[in-house]
Order: C-alpha cells, then structure tokens, then sequence
C-alpha cells in the first residue's frame, strides 16, 4: 500500500554522481553534506509555469493558450561545513592542517553537477537526479555573526530518462539491477572469427532480459539469458576497424560494453581502392601486385 507523505522535514542532504536512469538509484553512492540551518527555508520548488496565449480584437477570451514548465530548483543554507567540504563545495583550496589550516576561497566560481537527496525525518526520500547549481558564502559578522553557505540547484532534463525530482516513500525496497559482458576487450584479426561472450543481467538476483548492438559486420547468434556468441567478417581493408558490443537491459535501461578492435589485412603489394580497402576478386582472393 502507498504511504502518503504529509510532513517533509528534512533529516540530511546528500550529493551523488548524476543519475541518469531509474536503477541508479539503488547503486548510487550517497555523500553526506553539512546540516542546514534552519532559519533559511530548505525548499524543493516547483517554477511558475510561462503562459502564452493569443488573443483576438473580436474575443475577450483568448484563441488560443499554452503552458510552458519551468523546472525545479532546490534551495537553502548550508553551515557548520569543515574546510575541506568548503573545498568541495565552492572550490578553493585548503592550505596547512590541523590547527594551522587555513581555507582560501577561490576568485573563480564552482559550478556542481550531481544528484541531490534530501532524507525526511519519517525515512522517505526527495531526489534531484541530475541538478547543477553552486553554494556561495555568507559571513555575517556582527553581534549575532553567523557563517553559512547558500545553495541552489535546478533539476536537469536529460535524454536517458523522463524525471526532474523524484519521491521515494518511506520503507521502500528498491530493486537492485545487475549488467556485466565478458570480456570487456576483445581483439580480432583481419580474418576475423566467433567469439563466446558471457552476461550477466539480473534484476534482485532473477535472470532479466536484454538486447545487443553491434557493427554490421558482426553478427550476433546463440543469445541466452547468460551470454551469447558474436561472429566478426574478414576485414578486407589495411585499416583497423572498432568493433564495440553493446549490451542493454531492458527493464532498467543499463548499459555494458565490450571494446573490440579487429585488425586491418597486412600485405605490402596488395592492391587498394581510394579509401585505403583492399580490393578482391569475385572468390574472395585478395588482388596483389605481381614484381
């Protein structure tokens, strides 16, 4: 059963990689970043969206109207950060240690790209999966002088999946999704040849589904839950080609790949063409010159 969220009381932040398709999230390594202050709101906000309508002399209401997202963005203030998260977050360096260190604030401005989490006090979780932004500095210091570092980040579109925030609710088991190929390198000759390749690709330890991308030239046979064979064409040119396998999980969208590379024909009077292939005749017997 769904658990509705009420309260949103954040219970600490988290910066990780960028994440980029859903499975991410379950394999993402998760950083804890200084507490918040809790003067400054802590807010993940939704934009106003841009409106846009056409409107006629003869109507009072429009012809026509469109609405336009505005993306999220993820604001609040940051304190109690040690020097070498200073570093991290605004960039800078750190000079010395211990008692003797020192914090200096570079004159260039740090931009930062990762995915944000926000843990709420009840175990649930708001996350920004692809967010650029940047934390600034802010020392007050007066009478009630507060040092504090400001953040804003805004929520990214990206190709590889259709989300700028996503909710977890508390207690929430995600599936943990497993996508290996072996070899991971492969080198062929001009001849070429029939290469086995083992996968793996599992989703909660239970054998899933996935699909293979190769060159032309390649041809892909045998395919099981755990592998599959690829068999590579002579390479009638004197150039060597790339010849990379691609493996894709279906229910999680991960990706592996295999880095193949297959050698060029190595004849020193064989005869070419304009591109640098070597040419043969209608058996497949590679033209030479004859001294």
């Amino acid at each position: 059963m769904e658990r509705i969220i009420l309260k949103a009381r954040v219970d600490g932040i988290d910066f990780a990689a960028p994440i980029t398709i859903v499975a991410d999230i379950a394999t993402a390594v998760w950083v804890p970043q200084p507490v918040t202050l809790r003067d400054d709101e802590v807010s993940v906000i939704e934009d106003d969206p841009q409106t846009y309508e056409i409107v006629s002399h003869e109507n009072d209401a429009p012809e026509d109207f469109e609405v336009a997202g505005s993306g999220i963005r993820a604001v609040g203030s940051f304190i109690k950060a040690t020097f070498a998260q200073m570093v991290t977050l605004m960039g800078g360096s750190l000079n010395g240690s211990g008692t003797t260190s020192m914090y200096l604030h570079s004159t260039r401005k740090t931009t930062l790209n990762k995915a944000v989490r926000f843990r709420l006090k009840d175990g649930s979780q708001l996350i920004l999966p692809n967010a650029k932004g940047s934390v600034q500095l802010s020392a007050k210091v007066g009478y009630d002088g507060l040092l504090k570092y400001p953040f804003m980040f805004r929520s990214l579109a990206q190709s590889t999946m259709d989300a700028d925030f996503i909710i977890i609710q508390y207690g929430q088991v995600l599936p943990v999704y497993i996508l290996s190929i072996s070899p991971t390198t492969l080198n062929v000759p001009a001849e070429g040849g029939t290469y086995t390749f083992t996968v793996a690709s599992t989703a909660d330890g239970a054998n899933t589904a996935y699909t293979v991308t190769a060159p032309s030239f390649v041809t892909i046979t045998q395919q099981t839950a755990t592998g599959f064979k690829a068999t590579f064409a002579p390479n009638t040119g004197n150039q060597s080609r790339p010849g990379d396998i691609t493996i894709r999980q279906t229910v999680s969208g991960k990706t592996a790949k295999a880095t193949g590379t297959q050698a060029g024909v190595e004849i020193s009077n064989a005869i070419t063409d304009e591109s640098g292939n070597v040419l043969t005749d209608e058996s497949g017997n590679i033209l030479e010159f004859v001294e």
